[in-house]
């Protein structure tokens, strides 16, 4: 039984349909706006329940997670994107970024970790660009290596309760948010990859349900790559 939130996102979709495909109870975080899209994307599974969240409402976050419930592991895929340079960055919108990419995930992290069973795990989607950054993606890398840093605290508070808390750092993969770059800046994206391509999503998946599952219960506080060679330098 897992909680994936950003069920609609391009890596929160492939990462729910994988759990749902081989028979896992998935709760899907969705956001208000696509409640609909989604039930239509996911009706087929009699095992998807869609729950709304929303990053920027703590109080969304807090009925969400309560309405799933007790689970194995909660998977936090949300967020938004902004990119730019920092010289041209509105505070307001500065604000607004960090309320959803950082306070609402360390909001939900911590709700979602209330309602684990023993043994259940908490994951958080962030980037390769924390380790190797690219021009104009200051505030988004930033929110990324908050969360992570928070993850590891979590890692050490939830031990002892025989919970688990570890990062994904992921490379470029086929999603809208990569489709919608500016060319440039994709193709210096992609001139990062050794073999030219995106990274494979049954690289992603087959990860995932390792780091859920019972043979990597010493696994905690980690960041674990999957990025097909983009930090390599």
């Amino acid at each position: 039984r897992v909680l994936v939130v950003g069920a609609m996102g391009g890596i929160g979709r492939e990462v729910a349909t994988d759990l749902l495909a081989r028979g896992f109870d998935v709760g899907l975080g969705i956001r208000a706006n696509r409640i609909d899209a989604a039930t239509r994307l996911f009706g087929q599974w009699n095992s998807a329940t869609i729950v709304e969240i929303e990053l920027a409402d703590p109080a969304s976050i807090i009925s969400g997670v309560t309405q799933f419930g007790e689970a194995d592991a909660a998977i936090l895929c949300a967020g938004t994107a902004w990119f730019g340079l920092t010289r041209n960055q509105d505070p307001a919108d500065l604000e607004l970024f960090f309320r959803v990419n950082v306070t609402g995930n360390m909001i939900l992290a911590a709700e979602a970790a209330k309602f684990l069973r023993p043994g259940g795990s908490l994951i958080y989607i962030s980037s390769a660009g924390v380790i190797r950054p690219m021009r104009g993606g200051g505030p988004y890398v930033a929110s990324r290596a908050a969360v992570e840093a928070y993850f590891r605290v979590l890692a050490l508070e939830l031990a002892s309760e025989g919970l688990r808390a570890n990062v994904l750092s992921i490379g470029p993969f086929d999603t809208p948010m990569s489709r919608s770059l500016p060319n440039k800046a994709k193709e210096r994206m992609m001139a990062k990859m050794p073999n030219g391509k995106f990274c494979s999503w049954a690289s992603l998946t087959s990860t995932i349900r390792m780091l859920i599952g019972e043979d990597a219960i010493s696994i905690t506080g980690a960041v674990v790559t999957v990025d097909g060679g983009f930090t390599l330098g």
